[in-house]
């Protein structure tokens, strides 16, 4: 799997003043999940080729304090069979291998 490029679509953070900030053992969750995956081309000089782009939202809760999301699009190239295996998965199952 290559990475071609990622974008951020969206970068939030939001904090709610009425929490105290100065904890100790603050709790920190995070994770990610996929939202989309979609077959893409990708032209790279002459070359014309298949790519993936897979869109992902990124958070962080810390506890009560705050939130920080992160959404976005990343483009990766790889075997057609690899490309067509990951897209089927998630045509069927929403799971990306």
């Amino acid at each position: 799997m290559v990475v071609v490029g990622y974008n951020f679509t969206n970068i939030s953070a939001k904090r709610n003043t009425q929490a105290v900030t100065a904890q100790k053992g603050l709790e920190v969750n995070h994770g990610i999940s996929v939202n989309n995956v979609a077959k893409v081309p990708l032209s790279i000089g002459s070359n014309q080729s298949d790519a993936m782009r897979v869109e992902f939202t990124f958070t962080v809760k810390y506890q009560e304090v705050g939130t920080i999301t992160l959404e976005g699009d990343l483009v990766y190239t790889d075997t057609k069979e690899i490309l067509e295996e990951c897209l089927t998965s998630w045509k069927q199952d929403k799971k990306f291998l």
